[in-house]
C-alpha cells in the first residue's frame, strides 16, 4: 500500500468535489489496518491499473443512495489514478537521480559527467569561452584498500569526494566520479590558470582531511591532479579536453604525485611515494620487544650497504625476533617490501625456489630459479628474511649466491646457528640480553601469564636472569612459572637444576647448557599428561590442529579430552603456540623446542608408534578431504590441504618407506590438490617421489601413483617430464581399467601443453569425450563434469569458430550435471567459460550476462580466485561493449582478487587486458609498455598464453606497431624492464 503522503495532492484535488457531490465525511487511509469498524457506511478500495493503493471511508448522515455510491466510485477512480500517477512520477524522479549520481559518493556519476561535458562543450564553442577540466586520482588507493579493507576504502572515497567538491566555488562548476578512485571537475568559463588554482585548492582540502594512509610515504591520503583548458573548435570532440587532462595527470604522477600538473605547469612540493607495508608476510609479534635497540639500528643501516647479513647465535638467543624487528624498522626507512620465509621444515634435498616463491604470497609469478625470484622483486627494494637456515645452510648459500648475482636491489637477512660461509656475507653475532633488559622481559612475560611481579622482587629476579644467561627463549619458558611459584622458589629450582646439568655437560657451551637445562627443567615441572603430550607433539611438522593432537597423542592411559586440555596448558606455558587459521586454530612449536621434544620422543621408545599414528591420521585426512572435495568450496578445500602439506609429506614418506598398501590410493587422492596447487607448494613431494621411483622392486600400482603425482605437480613447469611420467602411468591404469585414475592422467596429459605452451592437441577431444561417458556410467559425476569442462575448454581453444557451439554445448552439459546433483555453487566456472564462448561468437551482451552470473555463483561458493578470473573476463567483455568504466573497475577487482589468492600468473594476464583497454582508449604508449611487461612476465615464468588469447594479443601487437611506428619497439622493450609496481602505476593511469 502507498503511504498517506502519496494521497496528499490527489486528495486535495478531489476532496472538495467529493464533499459537494456526496454531502458526506470522506477519509482516505493507506492500508486495511487503518480502517475502523464503527460507524462506517461505505468502504471503497482505491484501485487503478491493477494496483491497490488504499481505501476511501465515507460517513453518510443517512443511508447512501445509488447515486451517492456511483459518485463515490467516480471519486475513488479519480483519486486512485492521481495516486498511481504521483507514485510513478516520484519513482521516475528517484531513478533519474540514481541514474545521474554515484551510489557510493553521492556526487554525479560518469553518465552525468558525459552529458554535462557535451553540453558545456557546445556552449563554450558558441560563446568562444574557455572550458577547463581537472582530473584527479587518489594516490596509492589499492594499497589503502589492501591495508584498511574495502569498507574503509569506500569511506575514504566519500571523504575525498566531499573535500574536493567543496573546493568548487561557483554553481556552474560540476564535480563527478570518473571511475574507481578517479574524479573530475568541469569548470565552464575558466582559464588554465583558474583550473590550476582550483586543483591546488582541492589538493589542500584533501591534505586537511588528514586521512591516515600507511601505504604512502606521507602517511596520509593525497591526490594527483591533471588540469587542462581549451576553447573548443569546430570539428573537435570533448575527448580532446579529456586527453589533455589525462596527460597532465600522468605527468603529475610521474613527477612524484601529491601535486597538480598542466601544460607548462609542474608544481613542487613534498612527493608521495609508495610505502610497502607487507602486512601478513612478517609474522605478527604481539608481545613487547625488549633491548637490542642499538643492534636494530646498526642492522638497518648495514642493510643499506650490505646485500647479505646473517644473524648468527645459539638457539633461543632471539635471532628470529631481532630479524623481524629489523625488517619492520627497514620498512619505515624506505625498504619497499619485506618477506619472511621460515625454512624450519625444509629438508636438505629440497629445492628452495618454490618454498621461497610460495612464501611471497603470490606477488611474483612462478619462478624456476633464485635469480627469477630476485628479478621479480626488482624495483621494490625488497628484503628477504630467511629464518632457520642452519640445517640446510649449503642449499641456502647456493640460493643466496644466485639471487644476489642478479641485477636487483634485493637484500637478504638470514638467521642461523652458524654462518652460511658464502662470499659477501656479513656475519652479525647475536648476544644474549643484558641483565637489565632480561629483567624487563621477565616482568613483562610474567604479567602476560597473570603473575605481575611486586616491587622489590627485582633483587631476586636479577640472579634468575643471570642464571638464564639472558637467553630470551629460556626467559619465555620460565616466566609463566611465576604464576604458581614465588621468585625465590623459582630461583632455587633453577639453581638446583642448572647445577646438575652443567656438572654433567662441561664440554657443552654455557649458553647451550642453559637452554637445554631450561627446557629440561620446564619439562620436569609438567605433570605426566602434559609431558607425554609435549613430546608426542614433536611428530607434527609445520603445525597441527587440536583434532590431530587428539588422534595422534591419545593412548590407553590418556584420553582425547586429556590431550586437548594438556595442549591448552602447554600453550599457556609457552611450550606451544596457537594462532587462528580461518575456521580452525593451529598449534605450532618453535623449531628449537621441537628439536628438544623430538629428542625426548626418541628416548621414550615410542617414536615408531607415534609416527604410525601420525601417518594413519593424515592418511585418513586425505581420504576424508577427498570425499569433501565435491561439497566444499574449492578455495577452502585447497587451503585446508595446503596447511598440512608438511605433515602430508611426512605421512606419505612413512607410508612409502613401509610400502603400505594404502599408499598408492593416498597419493592418487592427493593428485587433485597436486593438479591445482602442486607447482606452488608440492615440489618437495615430487622430489621425494622421484627418490622412491629409483627402487626397481616397487609395486606397479604404487609406481603409477608416484608417476601421476609427479606429473600433476609439474604440469605447469616441465612438460617433457610430465609427458614421460604420465604416459607410463596411463599404461598401467588402462590395463587395470581404473576409470578415475585414467581420467586424472588423461587430464594431466591433455592440459600440460595448455599450461606450458598455451596449446591443445585436437586429437585429445574424442579421448576426453569418451572418458566423460565412462565416468558417467561409473557414477563418477563430479569428475565427469570436470573432464567435460576440459572438453569445452579444448573446443574453445581450437581457433575453429565452427566448433564454438560445440564448446557451448559442453559447458551447458557441465551445468546440467551439476544442477542435477544440486551442486549449483560449482556452476560458476562453466558459466564463466560459456561467457568466453559467447564473446568469441560475437555476442558480447550475452558474454557479460554470463560473466556476471559466474561471479555471483563463485562468490557465493567462496571460490574467490575463480571469481577473480571472471572479473578479468567481465573487464574484457565490457571494454568491447564500450563500457570503459565497468571495465576499469572489473580489471582492478580481478587484479586484487588474484593477487590475494596467490594467482600471480592470472594477475599478469590482467595487464594484457589493460593494454587492450589502453589501446581502445587511444593510449597506445601505455598499451605498448603494458604489453612488453606482460610478455616479459610470461617469459620469466616459462609459460605461454592460451591460443585464443595469443591470437588477440598478436592482433593488438600488429595494430600498435602500425599506430606507433618506430616508437613501438622502444616502448615495448622498456615495458619488459618495468617492475610490477611501475607497471601497475601505468595500468592505474589507464
Amino acid at each position: 500500500m502507498a503511504s498517506i503522503s502519496a494521497f496528499d495532492d490527489a486528495w486535495a484535488a478531489a476532496c472538495r468535489a467529493a464533499r459537494e457531490l456526496l454531502h458526506a465525511e470522506i477519509e482516505l487511509v493507506a492500508s486495511d489496518a487503518d480502517i475502523r469498524e464503527a460507524d462506517l457506511h461505505v468502504v471503497l478500495p482505491l484501485r487503478f491499473a491493477g494496483q491497490s493503493v488504499g481505501a476511501i471511508l465515507a460517513h453518510f448522515s443517512g443511508e447512501p443512495t445509488l447515486d451517492d455510491r456511483a459518485a463515490l466510485e467516480s471519486v475513488a477512480l479519480l483519486v486512485a489514478a492521481r495516486v498511481v500517477d504521483n507514485e510513478r512520477r516520484r519513482e521516475a524522479e528517484r531513478y533519474e537521480r540514481l541514474a545521474t549520481s554515484d551510489a557510493l559518493t553521492g556526487v554525479a556519476n560518469r553518465r552525468s559527467f558525459d552529458e554535462v561535458l557535451a553540453r558545456e562543450w557546445s556552449r563554450a564553442m558558441r560563446t568562444r569561452e574557455p572550458l577547463a577540466l581537472v582530473l584527479l586520482d587518489v594516490d596509492f588507493f589499492k594499497a589503502y584498500n589492501d591495508a584498511y579493507g574495502h569498507t574503509a576504502g569506500d569511506t575514504c572515497l566519500q571523504r575525498v569526494a566531499r573535500a574536493a567538491a567543496s573546493a568548487l566555488a561557483r554553481s556552474s562548476d560540476s564535480f563527478a566520479r570518473y571511475g574507481g578512485e578517479e574524479f573530475v571537475a568541469i569548470l565552464p568559463g575558466t582559464s588554465l590558470a583558474g583550473a590550476i588554482a582550483v586543483a591546488e585548492s582541492m589538493r589542500t582540502a584533501i591534505a586537511r582531511t588528514a586521512i591516515p594512509h600507511d601505504g604512502s610515504s606521507l602517511r596520509r591520503v593525497s591526490i594527483s591532479l591533471g588540469c587542462a583548458a581549451v576553447i573548443p573548435e569546430v570539428g573537435e570532440a570533448p575527448a580532446t579536453l579529456l586527453e589533455h587532462a589525462d596527460r597532465a595527470l600522468y605527468a603529475a604522477k610521474a613527477g612524484g604525485r601529491n601535486r597538480a600538473a598542466a601544460d607548462g605547469y609542474a608544481a613542487e612540493g613534498e612527493p608521495a611515494s609508495p610505502r610497502y607495508v607487507v602486512r601478513g608476510s612478517l609474522p605478527a609479534t604481539r608481545a613487547s620487544f625488549f633491548g637490542r635497540a642499538t643492534e636494530r639500528e646498526e642492522l638497518v643501516h648495514a642493510l643499506e650497504r650490505q646485500p647479505l647479513i646473517s644473524l648468527v647465535g645459539p638457539g633461543g638467543v632471539g635471532k628470529t625476533r631481532l630479524a623481524i624487528e629489523v625488517a619492520s624498522a627497514a620498512l619505515d626507512r624506505g625498504v619497499g617490501s619485506a618477506w619472511f620465509v621460515d625454512l624450519a621444515t625444509a629438508q636438505p634435498h629440497d629445492d628452495l625456489v618454490p618454498i621461497v616463491a610460495s612464501a611471497l604470497r603470490g606477488h611474483v609469478p612462478l619462478c624456476r630459479s633464485a635469480a627469477d625470484v630476485a628479478i621479480n622483486l626488482r624495483g621494490r627494494k625488497a628484503l628477504l628474511v630467511l629464518d632457520n637456515c642452519e640445517h640446510i645452510k649449503e642449499r641456502v648459500a647456493a640460493f643466496v649466491d644466485e639471487a644476489l648475482s642478479s641485477e636487483s636491489d634485493l637484500r637478504i637477512l638470514a638467521t642461523s646457528r652458524e654462518a652460511l660461509e658464502t662470499p659477501g656475507e656479513c656475519v652479525f653475532r647475536v648476544a644474549p640480553l643484558p641483565i637489565v633488559d632480561a629483567i624487563r622481559l621477565l616482568h613483562d612475560r610474567a604479567a602476560l601469564a597473570g603473575a605481575p611481579i611486586r616491587q622489590g622482587d627485582d633483587a631476586v629476579l636479577a640472579p634468575i636472569a643471570e642464571r638464564l644467561d639472558g637467553i630470551p627463549l629460556a626467559i619465555e619458558l620460565v616466566a609463566p612459572r611465576l604464576a604458581t611459584m614465588t621468585p625465590q622458589e623459582l630461583a632455587t629450582g633453577l639453581e638446583q637444576r642448572l647445577g646438575v646439568v652443567q656438572a654433567a655437560n662441561r664440554r657443552m657451551p654455557s649458553r647451550q647448557q642453559t637452554l637445554r637445562a631450561t627446557f629440561e627443567w620446564s619439562y620436569r615441572l609438567l605433570d605426566d599428561v602434559e609431558a607425554t603430550v609435549f613430546r608426542r607433539c614433536a611428530i607434527f611438522n609445520g603445525g597441527f590442529t587440536v583434532d590431530a593432537a587428539r588422534a595422534v597423542c591419545a593412548s590407553n592411559e590418556i584420553s582425547g579430552a586429556d590431550v586437548e586440555g594438556a595442549v591448552g596448558r602447554l600453550v599457556a606455558k609457552s611450550l606451544l603456540a596457537s594462532a587462528d587459521s580461518g575456521a580452525t586454530t593451529r598449534i605450532s612449536m618453535l623449531e628449537t623446542t621441537r628439536s628438544f621434544a623430538m629428542h625426548l620422543l626418541n628416548d621414550s621408545g615410542e617414536v615408531g608408534r607415534i609416527a604410525e599414528l601420525h601417518a594413519r591420521y593424515f592418511e585418513a585426512f586425505v581420504r576424508r578431504s577427498h570425499d569433501e572435495r565435491i561439497r566444499m568450496p574449492m578455495t577452502r578445500w585447497l587451503r585446508a590441504i595446503g596447511e598440512e602439506r608438511s605433515n602430508l609429506r611426512a605421512s606419505v614418506l612413512w607410508l612409502l618407506d613401509r610400502r603400505d598398501e594404502g599408499t598408492a590410493a593416498t597419493i592418487e587422492r592427493l593428485c587433485y590438490w597436486y593438479y591445482e596447487r602442486g607447482s606452488l607448494y608440492g615440489v618437495e613431494h615430487a622430489q621425494a617421489f622421484r627418490s622412491a621411483l629409483e627402487d626397481e622392486t616397487l609395486d606397479p600400482h604404487l609406481r603409477a601413483a608416484l608417476q601421476l603425482g609427479i606429473a600433476s605437480i609439474l604440469r605447469r613447469i616441465d612438460a617433457r617430464a610430465v609427458r614421460e611420467l604420465a604416459a607410463e602411468a596411463l599404461l598401467f591404469y588402462v590395463r587395470c581399467a581404473d576409470v578415475r585414475a585414467i581420467a586424472l592422467t588423461r587430464r594431466v596429459l591433455a592440459f600440460t601443453e595448455f599450461a606450458t605452451e598455451g596449446r591443445i592437441d585436437p586429437a585429445l577431444e574424442p579421448v576426453l569425450a569418451a572418458l566423460v561417458e565412462e565416468l558417467t556410467v561409473a557414477g563418477e559425476m563430479t569428475l565427469a563434469a570436470d573432464i567435460l569442462n576440459n572438453v569445452g575448454i579444448l573446443r574453445t581453444q581450437l581457433l575453429d569458430d565452427a566448433r564454438l557451439p560445440d564448446a557451448l554445448a559442453a559447458f551447458d552439459g557441465v551445468i546440467e550435471i551439476l544442477e542435477a546433483r544440486g551442486d549449483e555453487d560449482r556452476c560458476g566456472l562453466p558459466s564463466g567459460n560459456s561467457g568466453d564462448v559467447a564473446f568469441y561468437l560475437g555476442d558480447v551482451a550475452t558474454a557479460i550476462v554470463r560473466a556476471r552470473r559466474a561471479i555471483a555463483l563463485l562468490e557465493q561458493a567462496e571460490e574467490t580466485w575463480l571469481a577473480g578470473l571472471q572479473h578479468l573476463n567481465l573487464g574484457h567483455f565490457s571494454m568491447w561493449a564500450g563500457d570503459f568504466e565497468t571495465s576499469r573497475v572489473s580489471l582492478q577487482r580481478a587484479f586484487e582478487g588474484l593477487q590475494a589468492q596467490h594467482e600471480s600468473l592470472g594477475a599478469v594476464s590482467v595487464f594484457d587486458k589493460v593494454a587492450q583497454l589502453a589501446r581502445l582508449c587511444a593510449k597506445p604508449d601505455a598499451a605498448a609498455l603494458l604489453l612488453g611487461f606482460a610478455d616479459a612476465a610470461y617469459r620469466r615464468a616459462g609459460l605461454k598464453r592460451q591460443q585464443r588469447e595469443a591470437h588477440y594479443i598478436e592482433a593488438m601487437r600488429e595494430d600498435l606497431a602500425v599506430t606507433l611506428g618506430s616508437e613501438y619497439a622502444a616502448l615495448y622493450d622498456r615495458g619488459g624492464r618495468l617492475s610490477r609496481d611501475k607497471a601497475r602505476a601505468i595500468a592505474d593511469a589507464v
